[in-house]
């Protein structure tokens, strides 16, 4: 079974000193951050974080910058194994970018704006979907303006529920105790900007380019002459002249998690003095809620966390969408939750997860005789006098590999004034001499070999409880 890795790349963009500042980017990453850890077992080493809310200089390779944010994706992305799981947040401003090509419709196309106005775009996310290996899946989550689309092309799911609110307006607008801001900036305002920045005159367009809209021909050349060829795709002539697509692939593992829809507003909320995004604040609400066995799939999150937004009183519009392939959308978000592995080297641990289902029990090995015999019998307890409890459901994902049954007791030991716990001493000596790494039911039997080899055997039997599915599952998920 190959190791799953799950790498998440966190951005927040509050745009300080500017007219466009928002207030709750920064804490939207913090508690993103704090629930993919605690709920879905992603390391603190595999998860980079990019905000520009700092009161104190930071490097610039930790500011949301469009390079870095490009450099973050891309590193996680080169990484990739099959299986691994990938996860990109942002929250910040969105924007959408005019399309005018001869003899077809007007249209939009949407991008994140990072904090130097560097735009990511669809076609930006669409090519780093195309490049992931076979059985990676990359889950992104925006909660940003016109975020409905994001990855160009992903298929848009229907969901059972729409909460929708007329909006009085999309400016700063107290509401007693709540304010609420628009986390949308208008594409002219972006290339005004990046013209001034460039030095270019704001008529001196070279007529000749050949690009399909003044404004999007505008902050190309500004673009490319600001940062060079670090910028999106969707700007590079070769693509903005059609010279080619990216078509996605047939089923592919691009997933999104939009605050609203393409033609709408994500908005940014300061309420009893708390700074949040409304879409995010809803998804971690939930994500909080859910029980480690509640299976929280990508359709089932969006359609709690869009009638969880729907049902606050800020009046705005504002419809969370998913974008994904059919069997994605009935997939578990982030592959999932943390399994939860308990090993407990004391008395009566067996059984210490309430309804865990008993996969490697004490009747399985031979007893034999000991010094300790007698003290056991006289400290035992009968599982018969324990409250039975309902079976673990199907497929959960807790583990216990127990140092005793759960009418034993484990052995605190001390040779050659040396003391440690018998258990946990021959698991560490079991891990310690292999190269691979063993699957919880192989790391219980040999950890009871050794145990046997010290003398304490019968009346201290290691024991491992959990689904069949986690039987045969490296310990710990495997060795780094």
């Amino acid at each position: 079974m190959a190791k799953v890795t799950k790498r998440a790349v966190l951005v927040g963009c509050n745009y300080p000193y500017t007219k466009f500042r928002l207030n709750g980017c920064a804490n939207d990453v913090e508690a993103i951050k704090v629930v993919i850890h605690e709920k879905f077992g992603f390391k603190e080493k595999n998860i980079q974080v990019l905000t520009d809310n700092h009161n104190s200089p930071v490097p610039s390779s930790s500011l949301p910058t469009g390079a870095n944010i490009r450099a973050a994706l891309n590193a996680m992305a080169k990484k990739a194994k099959p299986g691994d799981v990938l996860f990109f947040y942002f929250s910040g401003h969105g924007t959408a970018i005019p399309v005018l090509e001869a003899h077809k419709h007007f249209r939009q196309d949407e991008a994140i704006v990072p904090c130097d106005l560097n735009l990511i775009t669809d076609v930006d996310f669409r090519r780093l979907v195309n490049r992931l290996p076979d059985g990676a899946s990359f889950t992104m989550l925006s909660d940003s303006c016109h975020s409905g689309g994001l990855i160009e092309k992903e298929k848009r799911q229907i969901l059972p529920f729409k909460g929708r609110v007329t909006p009085e307006t999309t400016d700063d607008q107290p509401k007693g105790k709540v304010k609420v801001k628009a986390k949308f900036l208008i594409f002219d305002f972006i290339t005004h900007a990046i013209d001034a920045a460039a030095g270019f005159a704001g008529d001196a367009i070279d007529a000749a380019a050949g690009f399909a809209h003044e404004g999007v021909h505008k902050i190309a050349q500004g673009a490319h002459k600001i940062f060079g060829k670090d910028v999106s795709l969707k700007f590079h002539r070769h693509y903005m002249g059609g010279a080619f697509e990216l078509d996605p692939l047939q089923e592919d593992d691009g997933i999104l998690l939009s605050g609203c829809e393409a033609d709408e507003t994500s908005y940014d909320i300061v309420s009893g003095g708390r700074a949040f995004g409304a879409f995010t604040d809803a998804v971690v609400y939930i994500l909080k809620k859910a029980s480690s066995n509640d299976e929280i799939t990508n359709g089932m999150l969006l359609s709690k966390a869009a009638k969880a937004v729907g049902e606050k009183t800020y009046d705005t519009e504002q419809n969370p969408c998913l974008y994904c392939s059919d069997k994605n959308k009935d997939k578990p978000f982030l592959g999932g939750g943390a399994t939860l592995t308990i090993a407990a080297d004391f008395s009566y641990s067996g059984a210490l997860i309430a309804g865990g289902k008993e996969e490697v029990g004490s009747n399985t090995m031979i007893p034999f005789p000991t010094s300790y015999a007698d003290c056991i019998r006289s400290m035992s307890v009968s599982k018969s006098d324990r409250q039975e409890t309902d079976p673990s459901p199907t497929g959960d994902s807790g583990i216990l590999i127990s140092g005793c049954d759960a009418n034993e007791t484990s052995f605190d030991v001390i040779v050659r004034g040396e003391a440690y716990g018998a258990f946990t001493d021959a698991v560490l000596k079991v891990l310690g001499k292999r190269r691979d790494c063993p699957v919880n039911t192989r790391l219980v039997y040999e950890a009871r070999e050794k145990l046997k080899q010290d003398g304490i055997g019968v009346e201290q039997i290691p024991c491992l409880y959990c689904s069949n599915a986690s039987v045969n599952a490296p310990f710990m998920g495997g060795f780094a």
